[in-house]
């Protein structure tokens, strides 16, 4: 496998979108889970995989369309040409790889969130279960007194 040509821009444009994309994917899945996650420790290691699974997509992309990207860049003459035949000749191979990293991306940011969870208790365990929902409030059920049944009135 060799290196092709604008790597490094199409890597750090592939990034960003899949930061963000993941970034809000993992947000969410996290509101919805009961157990306590180390932020940041999830936040450094998705920003690395987001960051190798962004190079590695765009090195296989331009491999995987090198001969259509070849042609194309024996046309170019400026920069910003030979940028925008890389993108235009190469879109089909590079959008599929795209696709391939960001499904590999979410794997692994699965695995990530699996091991950034916190041993400890999270908020939502450490009330017992008749406690009372609001914090400070006093309950019967809280004080060990039974609950004594409410008789219904226009029987």
């Amino acid at each position: 496998m060799t290196i092709g040509p604008h790597v490094i821009e199409l890597s750090i444009i592939l990034f960003f979108l899949y930061w963000l994309a993941g970034g809000v994917f993992f947000a969410i899945i996290t509101l919805f889970r009961s157990s306590k996650v180390r932020k940041a420790q999830f936040s450094c290691l998705f920003t690395l995989a987001s960051v190798a699974v962004a190079v590695t997509a765009v090195i296989f992309g331009t491999n995987l369309g090198g001969r259509a990207i070849g042609q194309c860049l024996r046309e170019s003459d400026g920069y910003f040409s030979s940028l925008a035949a890389v993108i235009s000749c190469g879109v089909l191979p590079i959008t599929f790889s795209a696709l391939i990293g960001f499904a590999v991306l979410i794997i692994l940011g699965a695995f990530l969130l699996f091991i950034s969870r916190s041993r400890n208790q999270s908020w939502v365990d450490e009330r017992a279960p008749d406690a009372s929902p609001l914090p400070g409030v006093v309950t019967p059920v809280s004080q060990g007194i039974p609950e004594v049944a409410q008789p219904v009135v226009g029987e």
